[in-house]
């Protein structure tokens, strides 16, 4: 089982790695709908967590503390843990309502929050972006 630090340092690369939202639009919705993976091969931050061989596209629409999704991250190596899926749905809110300039802060204080140690790579985005943390 993998613990909250390293589920919550694969969130975090992926997304600043990635650097965008995993979006598409839906036939009859005019704004772009959040997916934890497009066609184009976008994942959300929750979706990093998913094997290629575990997803499918039922888990599209379903929240990640939803049953489809939960047994899909248990298989995953995801322990069934309040605290980590209430971090999974953060990130998710992070990834789905905020403009990607916005996440490293908001990732940051996911990690203080937790009182876990951030990736170096965070604190390097956020000197791109001359964000300091505040200490």
């Amino acid at each position: 089982m993998k613990t909250l630090q390293e589920i919550m340092d694969t969130m975090t690369l992926h997304m600043l790695q990635q650097g965008k939202k995993s979006v598409e639009y839906v036939a009859d919705i005019k704004t772009p709908q959040c997916k934890y993976r497009t066609r184009s091969g976008l994942k959300c931050a929750v979706g990093a967590l998913i094997p290629d061989e575990l997803y499918s596209e039922k888990l599209e629409g379903n929240c990640s503390s939803g049953p489809r999704v939960t047994k899909i991250l248990l298989l995953a190596g995801i322990p069934e843990d309040l605290i980590i899926f209430d971090t999974l749905e953060n990130f998710q809110k992070i990834h789905d309502t905020l403009e990607p300039w916005q996440w490293p802060m908001h990732l940051l204080n996911q990690y203080t929050s937790a009182k876990l140690d951030a990736p170096e790579r965070l604190y390097e985005v956020l000197a791109q972006y001359n964000m300091a943390p505040i200490v």
